[in-house]
């Protein structure tokens, strides 16, 4: 399974490093359970053993499970290498417009969630296809992006004419 060994920062000092699928949305699942406020430090593709590999290298910098301490020479060399974003821009389809735009505009999705006052959860959503932005939101959307990103771009296209109907116009 393809996924990506990711770094989660706390306000604690503590790094999580970790693989998942979905960093974006395992950063919230982290903000949900944690104590203090986390956020995406970054993630790089990678496997399940890549991510073993690494915490054993890290092994004298561990606290706690998956946690590290941030000021080790060696979680602090790992944080200054890993990308802070993908290395390829997410596709130009209308589920994607707004992870284009936020890659585009180099910010982070909470970023682009405090913009246009919604949670991050309802980002990640949009940014994955599996919920369309309520009107109300979609002018706030627009606004934020400058009208790159605008309502049209979240209807469903039209279904082409019929023969009979192309042949009269």
């Amino acid at each position: 399974m393809s996924g990506y060994v990711y770094a989660i920062e706390n306000d604690a000092g503590l790094v999580k490093i970790g693989w998942s699928s979905d960093p974006e949305t395992r950063v919230v699942k982290i903000n949900t359970d944690a104590g203090a406020p986390c956020r995406l430090v970054g993630y790089v593709e990678g496997t399940r053993r890549q991510e073993a590999v690494l915490h054993g290298l890290l092994k004298n910098a561990r606290v706690h499970g998956e946690w590290f301490d941030k000021s080790h020479v060696a979680v602090t060399h790992f944080l200054e290498i890993i990308p802070a974003r993908p290395a390829k821009r997410p596709k130009a389809c209308s589920a994607n417009l707004i992870a284009a735009f936020i890659f585009d505009a180099e910010m982070t999705r909470a970023e682009f969630a405090a913009l246009v006052g919604v949670s991050l959860g309802c980002v990640h959503k949009w940014a994955r296809g599996e919920r369309t932005p309520r009107p109300s939101q979609m002018a706030r959307i627009t606004a934020a992006t400058g009208g790159k990103v605008t309502a049209n771009d979240f209807m469903p296209p039209l279904p082409a004419p019929a023969p009979e109907q192309r042949a009269a116009g």
